[in-house]
């Protein structure tokens, strides 16, 4: 009996937009920027969790407030953020009640 192997066509394993891993370039390229943290310091936006954890109060007051208009924010895609200006206004206006 002769063995015989099927031809393959060549794999896509190991391809990334054209990047191919090598031996000189062992990793694939890094396309996850976007969702690394920003320092606090650095931060001119906050996600809802970061106003949750800075405020110290739950998600349902969270919501009642943007829903209400009392805490402004804006939405890229599906995210809802609050500008760090915002933030500082609505606890300002809360006072020593929040």
């Amino acid at each position: 009996m002769t063995d015989t192997i099927e031809a393959r066509p060549p794999s896509r394993r190991g391809i990334l937009f054209g990047a191919a891993v090598t031996a000189d370039n062992p990793k694939m390229p890094d396309h996850n920027t976007a969702h690394r943290q920003v320092p606090q310091s650095h931060a001119a936006v906050l996600s809802l969790n970061d106003v949750r954890v800075r405020s110290r109060r739950g998600k349902t007051f969270i919501f009642d407030e943007l829903k209400t208009g009392r805490l402004r924010h804006f939405k890229i895609g599906r995210r809802t953020l609050v500008t760090e200006r915002d933030f500082e206004a609505w606890l300002r206006s809360y006072g020593a009640n929040l």
